[in-house]
């Protein structure tokens, strides 16, 4: 888990720089900062950024992390085009880690109503 998240940061900071997006001089945390908390709380958290945010942040990871809703105001502040640079970079990793195209699918119930004239059945 630990080589993951420095392997996150790396990609989200060397695709900021690539895109040339810059920081605020006074920023608290960087851009990549928070799309690493973003990252591995969809990878490790099932998407609960507050869990994610806290953990980065007592395992030393993010020592100067922004409260809850300051880091939220900066996440929705990330422009889009970044998201989508990065979606885009994930998907090629993923794509070169699995070349024989290999997936797992979870296989639910899926309980299929009858419609009728007369309704759901």
């Amino acid at each position: 888990m630990s080589m993951q998240i420095l392997c996150i940061f790396y990609m989200c900071d060397e695709i900021i720089k690539q895109v040339g997006f810059r920081d605020h001089p006074k920023a608290k945390m960087s851009t990549s900062q928070v799309l690493t908390v973003f990252i591995v709380a969809a990878r490790f958290f099932c998407g609960n950024q507050e869990r994610a945010r806290l953990f980065l942040q007592e395992h030393g990871y993010i020592k100067n992390m922004l409260g809850k809703s300051r880091f939220n105001r900066r996440l929705h502040a990330i422009p889009v085009h970044i998201f989508e640079v990065i979606i885009a970079a994930l998907g090629e990793i993923h794509k070169t880690s699995n070349p024989d195209n290999e997936y797992a699918i979870e296989a639910f119930q899926w309980r299929f109503a009858k419609i009728s004239a007369y309704g759901i059945h």
